[in-house]
């Protein structure tokens, strides 16, 4: 919730300071996110190392934030270029903020399963199931201006409705990924 609070604070700022301020609070959410991954994680794997955990989370989540803002910061600029370069840009973008989270954190869990190619997999349906949960939640606010008692409740709804979703998809594909066969059984 922090990145999309700093996000909406920041929405008349000039790109300097969003440039600084949406990475922080990406960084900020990971720390909330993969302590709380960490925490359930160990009790299926306890060799995971949550200080590598929270660290790798935090990086695939600034990561994803800074490809967000390429296009944000420079999207009107972009808008000008070639369709193919247009495309070829919103692709890696996207792609590199769809992933990163994932790939960052496989390379953590490859320490203690056999399956950490298929947790990349499950971030990304995850991920798209939450945009899709939330955008659904939020649908409403399109049609016209609201006041702040409508917004406020509005936006923390569809947050925890893209919460609730990712957090179901990706724990049903966790609970699959780390189940015995799979879990090494090696020294922490």
């Amino acid at each position: 919730m922090l990145p999309v609070a700093v996000a909406a604070l920041t929405a008349h700022a000039g790109a300097p300071v969003v440039a600084i301020a949406v990475p922080a609070a990406a960084a900020g959410g990971a720390v909330v996110l993969g302590g709380a991954q960490a925490a359930v994680l160990r009790t299926v794997l306890p060799v995971l190392r949550i200080r590598d955990w929270v660290p790798a989370t935090m990086a695939g989540a600034v990561l994803a934030s800074v490809a967000l803002l390429v296009v944000v910061l420079h999207g009107r600029q972009i808008a000008t270029w070639s369709s193919w370069a247009q495309t070829s840009v919103l692709v890696v973008c996207e792609l590199t903020a769809v992933c990163s989270v994932g790939i960052a954190q496989a390379a953590v869990l490859r320490r203690a399963c056999d399956r950490d190619i298929l947790w990349v997999l499950a971030t990304v349906i995850g991920t798209v199931a939450g945009v899709a949960a939330g955008g659904a939640a939020l649908v409403p606010l399109r049609f016209g201006p609201h006041s702040a008692a409508l917004t406020i409740p509005a936006v923390v709804f569809g947050i925890a409705a893209m919460t609730l979703a990712a957090a179901t998809v990706t724990g049903r594909y966790l609970e699959r990924i780390v189940t015995a066969p799979h879990a090494l059984n090696l020294p922490a």
